[in-house]
């Protein structure tokens, strides 16, 4: 389906009603039907078909986080709440972990937007990791979990060059005005890949 006829069709270009949500035509849109196109294993395992049903507060969720790059105290504090158990959180993070393990060994590795820590917290286990967001009231947050975290902007990164073996940027690019810099920054403390041949 094209862009303006899935706009004409659903002009919000979120939700979607729940007869169309489960029809071949969207099962083919978002997952598709070869192995190359599925979405991932990780994602399917823990988000199934709720996010076709619940599609309205996904929009709502997916509105506030997307709305701004700091978020107030009180979304912070339910995010940290929820990132323990709830689906949206713990299928992402399973599939970092699962690439983690595809790619390992990595040194070091920077969560850049770390927010209130979730997926820092179950890196702890992976070997060094630091976190740095511009919230202060996240890092406040992570810091209850024990986390090493700093304040900062992915602008200009408190790191030597090619300091790490793995940046996360997970739901950040979006909300960077310049993301070619973030990107130019990463490059600069992420440590050249060494090649296996």
């Amino acid at each position: 389906m094209s862009e303006s006829a899935r706009s004409r069709a659903n002009p919000s270009g979120f939700a979607r009603p729940a007869d169309e949500a489960a029809s071949p035509a969207v099962i083919e849109e978002i997952g598709g039907r070869r192995p190359q196109e599925r979405v991932g294993r990780a994602w399917r395992r823990e988000a199934g078909g709720r996010l076709l049903r619940q599609a309205a507060s996904v929009q709502k969720f997916v509105g506030l986080y997307h709305g701004s790059a700091h978020l107030e105290p009180e979304l912070l504090s339910r995010f940290f709440q929820l990132e323990d158990h709830h689906w949206w959180f713990t299928g992402r993070r399973r599939i970092v972990l699962d690439q983690i393990e595809r790619f390992a060994p990595l040194g070091r590795v920077l969560d850049l937007g770390c927010g209130t820590g979730g997926t820092l917290a179950a890196l702890n286990g992976t070997g060094p990791s630091v976190g740095i967001d511009p919230s202060a009231e996240a890092l406040g947050l992570c810091r209850v979990r024990g986390l090493n975290v700093a304040l900062g902007s992915g602008m200009q990164l408190p790191f030597p060059d090619d300091h790490f073996g793995t940046v996360l940027a997970l739901d950040v690019i979006e909300h960077v005005d310049d993301d070619v810099g973030l990107l130019r920054e990463v490059r600069r403390v992420l440590r050249p890949m060494v090649s296996s041949s």
